[in-house]
């Protein structure tokens, strides 16, 4: 093994310790996902005149505005 290479697999093995100290410390800090189940989101204009509504019927599956009161 030539000296280069050396250094090379050594320098890898460092970047690698390092990578793993940092991450067991939490100096970055972890996202966690929301287990409360369905998240319920409504689709409306910023005026809150209008709010987007599901078409359930056969060929629907297309968001449609209906004019109604928050």
């Amino acid at each position: 093994m030539t000296d280069k290479t050396l250094k090379i697999l050594l320098g890898i093995i460092a970047v690698n310790l390092t990578i793993q100290t940092v991450k067991d410390v939490g100096l970055i800090p972890t996202a966690y996902a929301q287990a409360d189940g369905v998240q319920m989101v409504a689709i409306c204009r910023l005026d809150a005149t209008a709010c987007a509504s599901i078409d359930t019927s056969p060929f629907g599956g297309l968001l449609q505005v209906e004019e109604h009161s928050l």
